[in-house]
């Protein structure tokens, strides 16, 4: 009669039915796995700080690469001056 009762208190496997035996779950980060897929994708993934990583050559070249996108894509809002 107050079998629910004793159910809420027992221990189970997670995804154990009368019927199948317990599975394992298997997960993993896809972002921690390296594939001949991806490997080009994170080539350039570096442990710089953000300090280290935008060095003076670095904001450079990205000042150069914005004024010549702003100067040449449609898309781009015009900066005003």
């Amino acid at each position: 009669m107050f079998r629910w009762l004793s159910n809420l208190f027992t221990p189970r496997a997670v995804g154990h039915s009368p019927r199948r035996a317990p599975r394992l779950l298997r997960a993993r980060y896809d972002a921690a796995v390296t594939t001949d897929d991806n490997r080009r994708h994170w080539a350039n993934a570096d442990g710089l700080s953000a300090h280290a990583a935008n060095s003076a050559e670095v904001r450079r070249i990205l000042r150069n690469r914005a004024r010549y996108e702003a100067a040449n894509n449609s898309y781009t809002p015009a900066a005003s001056s």
